[in-house]
């Protein structure tokens, strides 16, 4: 399946829309602070929050953990050693690996050695948008979660000198 991501910058915070292949809105993404946690929520069509993730900071690693219909399924860890991201991310004990330039938003994510998603800037190269070509359907929102998060990570904690 096929997602554009698009990111609104507001005085007040970070909105991103989630659109299917047909240009249909999936998700709006949201920032929030909840006793001194960042929080990012993602409400579907019809206003329910399916998605959400909790930031927890541990001195030099940051952890992401990444809930859906409030259970926790799994985390993103980041840390940024001699300029370079390093991302480790984890779904129910399961491993996720990352090959390309996540900076500049084109990468290719691998589960058990077989990709299982791709995030690709070139198509929309002057906007503040990408696509996401998710190839597991079973891992879906999870990696939906984890690359906003890595978007988030990277462009608006990261580099806020970006905007």
């Amino acid at each position: 399946m096929i997602y554009k991501i698009e990111k609104n910058i507001h005085t007040h915070g970070i909105e991103i829309t989630i659109k299917n292949e047909k240009d249909e809105l999936v998700y709006i993404v949201n920032e929030g602070i909840y006793f001194n946690k960042k929080i990012l929520s993602f409400f579907d069509i019809n206003k329910n929050k399916t998605i959400y993730i909790e930031e927890e900071n541990n001195m030099n690693l940051h952890t992401y953990n990444i809930y859906i219909n409030e259970a926790l399924v799994g985390n993103l860890n980041y840390n940024m050693l001699f300029f370079k991201y390093n991302f480790d991310i984890n779904k129910n004990n399961i491993q996720f690996q990352i090959e390309g330039d996540c900076s500049s938003m084109e990468f290719i994510i691998f589960k058990d050695e077989s990709k299982v998603a791709e995030v690709s800037k070139r198509s929309i190269l002057l906007s503040e948008a990408y696509e996401i070509d998710i190839l597991s359907r079973e891992d879906e929102k999870f990696l939906l979660a984890v690359i906003i998060t890595i978007d988030y990570l990277l462009y608006d904690i990261g580099n806020a000198n970006q905007y």
